[in-house]
């Protein structure tokens, strides 16, 4: 009887391994479905088009008449090209301007409505600029730094300040620029701090309180330390971000006033539509990733000796 049942148990394990197969084969093909349109969204909008872009770096190409293998001309031309060394010197003053500015300003809004009363009424409210198209943005700011009528000469106006020409001279156009980026991400970086500040537990500004800390000593001895990977986060995207800034430099000045506030990516566009350079271009876009690949690196290093993790 053991025999037979023994028998039964091997028949039966058989006639399960003999499934699994097919199981696991259908498994497959089921997963490998769900995944199949994020898997052709990313072969044919991501992978094929950085192939083709590093291909065309090393060739002379337009749509319409030139395709001649060139080798490395496209990338020795960037050496030479004054606008695009003036578009990465505007991205840098344009770094140094919105990312301290972006940091001090959305952890205020943060702090602000961390503990007021109709914090999701704020939270939506700082939040709109967000949903908001940066083309809609750029025409309002654009008429609101109009020089004769615009609304923020107008308010110099009415305490006796003569304001410039904002979008029109070399000196304001870029701070003008950058100014209107902050704005925009205010709240998005505001939802970003205060779900960080809510992150933090409670009891720590409790212990401190007892021990008789201030609100700027729990600041800088608890808060900002506890917010060091929110921050890290902040400054990771802040710096990828920089290079590719398109849109508001586009519909608001176009890269001027005399190439002023012409940012890398306008660069590039200009001369993959505009002159049909598209070789150039996507030298240019090769070089503008190692550039961000060099500092995001950079920025992981030095990230050991500040980002705190530890709660």
């Amino acid at each position: 009887m053991a025999s037979t049942a023994a028998e039964s148990g091997g028949g039966l394990v058989a006639r399960v391994r003999a499934r699994l197969p097919v199981t696991n084969r259908r498994d497959n093909i089921a997963g490998w479905l769900f995944i199949s349109p994020v898997l052709l969204w990313i072969l044919v909008f991501t992978a094929y088009p950085l192939i083709s872009s590093l291909y065309l770096s090393f060739r002379e190409w337009d749509p319409l008449f030139t395709d001649e293998y060139v080798g490395l001309p496209n990338y020795a031309e960037l050496m030479e090209d004054r606008i695009f060394l003036t578009a990465y010197r505007n991205a840098l003053v344009y770094a140094a301007i919105t990312i301290p500015l972006g940091l001090v300003w959305g952890m205020s809004v943060a702090l602000a409505v961390q503990h007021i009363r109709g914090r999701a009424f704020f939270r939506a409210l700082y939040f709109l600029p967000t949903v908001t198209s940066s083309v809609a943005i750029a025409i309002v700011w654009s008429f609101a730094y109009q020089q004769d009528y615009g609304l923020v000469n107008s308010l110099l106006r009415y305490v006796n300040v003569q304001g410039p020409n904002w979008l029109g001279h070399t000196q304001w156009a870029l701070l003008s620029i950058s100014l209107v980026v902050v704005w925009a991400g205010t709240g998005f970086w505001m939802i970003v701090f205060l779900a960080g500040l809510l992150d933090i537990p409670p009891e720590y500004y409790d212990a401190a309180k007892v021990d008789g800390a201030t609100g700027w000593q729990s600041l800088w001895r608890i808060t900002l330390p506890l917010m060091s990977p929110t921050i890290f986060y902040y400054i990771t995207n802040a710096l990828i971000t920089v290079w590719v800034q398109f849109e508001i430099p586009f519909v608001m000045t176009g890269g001027g006033p005399a190439n002023a506030t012409l940012m890398p990516a306008l660069h590039l566009y200009r001369e993959a539509w505009d002159r049909l350079k598209m070789g150039y271009a996507s030298a240019m876009a090769w070089v503008m990733a190692l550039i961000i690949f060099i500092i995001t690196a950079l920025h992981f290093g030095l990230s050991r000796r500040w980002v705190n993790y530890d709660r």
